[in-house]
């Protein structure tokens, strides 16, 4: 009897292979104005929740749900390269790794926020998307999420760089109309301001 080995390499290319072709399709994944033909066993094999049902809803951003399928058939997560400096993208993708359970997924786009937004607060700079990033977390109108790593990563980093926050117009801007931080969030970073200046008076 022959036996065929199949390396790790050649899985991933096939798959790939796979991708968005109709031939071997048994599922078509519709959202925005994109159409997907996609196969059951390699989507339920990247989630773990195993799902037999995919529900894509309207609110979905069309680029991070193709970055997500792509993933799923072993195209490798986006580089920073593809997607320019915007924390945005990647906390979209985070979204759909956490409303699909897909931990792999979420780890990468929460491993790169933390990084892009890293280099801004050592810059001591940042961009209206990093700002916008960090409110969609921790800001009055939160993005709900069932893991709340990310939430608490982000927690942890902004006040690690309390007073670095404050230089960005952007930033002080929503923090002074109650826009930045939910009233909790809001109030922890007062006090955590407060120790600062307390600080220096000493």
């Amino acid at each position: 009897m022959t036996h065929v080995t199949i390396t790790v390499d050649e899985e991933e290319r096939r798959k790939r292979n796979f991708f968005d072709d109709e031939k071997l399709s048994d599922v078509i994944i519709k959202f925005a104005d994109k159409q997907i033909f996609a196969h059951k066993v390699i989507l339920v094999s990247g989630c773990e929740a195993n799902k037999k049902i995919i529900e894509l809803h309207d609110d979905t951003d069309p680029e991070a749900m193709m970055y997500m399928l792509k993933y799923l058939y072993d195209m490798a997560y986006p580089r920073d390269l593809e997607l320019g400096i915007s924390t945005m993208i990647h906390l979209e993708i985070y979204i759909l790794g956490d409303k699909y359970d897909i931990k792999s997924l979420r780890d990468e786009a929460a491993a790169h926020i933390m990084y892009l937004l890293q280099e801004q607060y050592y810059a001591g700079e940042f961009s209206n998307a990093s700002i916008f990033t960090i409110q969609k977390l921790l800001g009055p109108d939160p993005v709900c999420l069932a893991d709340q790593s990310l939430k608490i990563q982000t927690k942890n980093q902004v006040f690690g760089y309390t007073s670095v926050l404050l230089s960005d117009e952007m930033f002080r801007t929503l923090l002074a109309k109650g826009e930045m931080f939910d009233t909790q969030h809001a109030l922890d970073y007062l006090e955590a301001l407060n120790k600062i200046c307390l600080e220096h008076i000493e």
